[in-house]
């Protein structure tokens, strides 16, 4: 899987906090509200909550978030030049045991 594959489509439209989950694998629901209330506190996504039942909250990116779009592609499409073979042992090394 490319790592552009897990960046979920809230560049070009308003998210439900569902639907960015299910966007973004292995990320629990406590993690991605942190990082979505930063995201906001820095002006780089807006929160929308509506009253109803049950609640409904939508995310979407700012005029500076849509900004930084081709700054964070340029880091995606670097990431997959990566040769496969270092990113296997890349990633084996980070979930090793201490010894």
């Amino acid at each position: 899987m490319e790592a552009r594959d897990s960046v979920p489509s809230i560049r070009r439209q308003r998210d439900a906090l569902s639907d960015l989950e299910r966007a973004i694998p292995n990320i629990t629901q406590k993690m991605l509200g942190q990082q979505l209330r930063s995201l906001a506190a820095d002006g780089i996504v807006v929160r929308t909550a509506y009253a109803q039942v049950p609640p409904k909250v939508e995310y979407r990116l700012t005029s500076w978030g849509q900004s930084l779009c081709p700054t964070l592609d340029g880091i995606l499409k670097w990431a997959d030049r990566q040769p496969a073979e270092r990113r296997k042992r890349n990633s084996r090394r980070q979930f090793a045991t201490p010894e």
